[in-house]
């Protein structure tokens, strides 16, 4: 993966979590992955989010990991993705 403001492949894999100090503002902050589990365990709602955090620009990127369960409610939910190949406009 390389970094999408630089392009530089010097990224440290972290992950986001919210953090209560700050007089209790709610800010979001990067918790980098050689964190201890338990540490981690107490922050984790919702999907996992990703980060990633460029050592030479300082850029934080973001992915998610959605499980083949969230994919599958998704399609029965929108339906089937258009194909990128296909014209919307012959079908008419």
């Amino acid at each position: 993966m390389n970094c999408n403001v630089c392009g530089s492949e010097k990224l440290i894999k972290g992950t986001i979590l919210g953090m209560t100090g700050n007089g209790g503002t709610g800010s979001t902050g990067f918790m980098p992955g050689e964190t201890p589990f338990f540490n981690k365990w107490f922050t984790m709602v919702g999907r996992e989010i990703q980060s990633y955090g460029c050592i030479h620009c300082g850029n934080l990127q973001f992915s998610v990991e959605f499980s083949e369960e969230d994919k599958q409610q998704h399609l029965e939910f929108h339906g089937q993705p258009p194909s990128v190949t296909e014209n919307p406009d012959d079908e008419k």
